[in-house]
């Protein structure tokens, strides 16, 4: 087997992943230790292997205890996903990770280091900082930073123990139990229920703030934390007026206070109105009139007997939610400040507030398109560009190949900026002779402000080349 032929297939056995497997691996450094077929044993080697060969995804097959820092490390469980047992697990052992991301694996012990991502995973950690996504939560978490909880679910109680933390802890669309231990300093949860949840405070809560949205059973043991619950509830009715109009009617409802619906929002169930939603600009106890401000007004008359909703004004609520969270996630440490939009106004209609978010979508930065035309020969790259976002986000590139032809040897190299002028290898793709695929891609690579992307080539043989390229961020969503 000729170097060329036996770097080709390592790089094809390796492809962008080494492998661990605590049974059957086996100590080395060397091809094919690490590749599929001969995983390795020991995570030192892997991490030799890994600077090598600049790759940074390790798939762990079975039980992985980490012994030195693993910053900026991706680990991927064997199992296509937590359904089957035993898991893959790995033991945080108190290594930093920062940066890190695991997926599809039991992830326990105590974390260190910056915030790291977890998805897929399920979770027994101590000090926990960073992201869960899709997760099962184990027990108590202690967060020792900011964190972030999103569709995860508990495997019992999912206890909180936010004891001398001044963290902030956000719960996103959970259903189930959740057990707030402790709160003594100036931390807070946002708790978000999706569905039929129970949130219990107990009497060590003292200090720091919790938020409390959506329907759930709220039981406090004394809790003297500032606890504020934005539980959405409504009022049924209909239309009892034959002479309604547009701006104006009787109703059924039962309610004696004047104003006591005042700046809600009314939603017609059936009749000429069915799904429009408009602001009671006030409300007479004693007729049990509802009445709008002119411009925000019915469409058709309503018929009498046309079934109602009253709900509390969600704009308002959801501008509060969408700032808070917005706010949390810029201040929060090592992260950008994103690109934003004007929330909507409070007292708008339920149209605008649902067309708020069916207008957010993911974007894409102007692309930038040129023409590359390689200039020097081995052992000298030509660098092609180097992208400057505005904000975080993930690059994509696309280069048309068609120019390559017989006896070419170009190698296209994709660098991120890790510091001052030091930039690290992410991607590699050697291209000889012409090629049946007529475009090289590149995606998903984070970059931002500091972490700037290059685009370099480097020409072994043949003539010089033209290389048409088109790049983009995927960023945050706005308008």
């Amino acid at each position: 087997m000729s170097i060329n032929q036996e770097g080709t297939l390592k790089e094809i056995q390796y492809g962008d992943r080494i492998y661990y497997d605590s049974v059957i691996g086996i100590a080395g450094t060397q091809w094919p230790i690490g590749t599929a077929a001969h995983p390795c044993s020991s995570l030192a080697n892997i991490r030799t292997i890994c600077v090598r060969e600049h790759i940074s995804t390790i798939v762990v097959h079975g039980v992985l205890t980490l012994d030195a820092a693993m910053d900026d490390y991706d680990f991927v469980g064997s199992q296509p996903n937590l359904n089957a047992w035993p898991y893959d697990s790995v033991d945080l052992n108190s290594k930093s990770i920062d940066n890190a991301s695991f997926d599809n694996l039991s992830v326990a012990g105590t974390q260190n280091g910056g915030a790291a991502t977890f998805r897929h995973c399920y979770i027994d950690i101590t000090a926990m900082n960073g992201w869960a996504t899709d997760c099962i939560i184990s027990r108590m978490i202690s967060p020792a930073a900011d964190c972030y909880i999103m569709h995860c679910t508990p495997a019992d109680i999912f206890t909180l123990d936010m004891t001398g933390s001044t963290a902030i802890m956000v719960i996103c669309d959970f259903v189930g139990e959740i057990y707030i231990e402790a709160l003594n300093a100036a931390g807070e949860v946002d708790f978000y229920a999706s569905g039929s949840s129970k949130v219990t405070l107990a009497a060590s809560c003292t200090a720091g703030v919790i938020n409390l949205y959506g329907e759930m059973v709220l039981l406090d043991l004394g809790a003297t934390s500032t606890v504020s619950k934005y539980i959405l509830t409504a009022a049924n009715g209909a239309v009892a007026d034959v002479g309604a109009t547009v701006v104006d009617f009787d109703t059924s409802l039962t309610e004696a206070t004047n104003d006591h619906y005042n700046g809600m929002l009314l939603m017609f169930q059936n009749g000429p109105n069915a799904g429009q939603a408009h602001v009671i600009d006030d409300y007479v106890g004693g007729t049990k009139n509802v009445s709008f401000a002119t411009g925000d007004q019915w469409t058709d008359i309503p018929g009498n007997g046309n079934a109602f909703v009253i709900l509390p004004n969600n704009a308002k609520l959801l501008s509060y939610s969408l700032n808070t969270i917005l706010a949390e996630i810029a201040g929060a440490s090592g992260i950008a400040t994103w690109l934003g939009r004007n929330l909507p106004a409070n007292n708008v209609s339920l149209s605008e507030v649902i067309q708020y978010i069916a207008e957010l979508k993911p974007h894409f930065s102007t692309p930038v398109s040129a023409t590359h035309t390689t200039a020097s020969a081995d052992p000298t790259e030509d660098t092609a560009f180097t992208a400057t976002p505005i904000g975080p986000g993930l690059f994509h590139l696309t280069v048309d190949i068609a120019d390559l032809e017989a006896g070419d040897d170009i190698t296209f190299r994709i660098y991120q900026r890790v510091d001052g002028a030091t930039y690290r290898l992410m991607s590699e793709q050697q291209f000889v002779g012409a090629q049946t695929l007529k475009v090289y891609q590149v995606n998903g690579i984070y970059a931002d402000a500091t972490a700037l992307i290059q685009f370099r080539t480097l020409r072994t043989s043949a003539a010089n080349r033209d290389f048409p390229y088109r790049y983009s961020i995927f960023d945050q969503p706005v308008v």
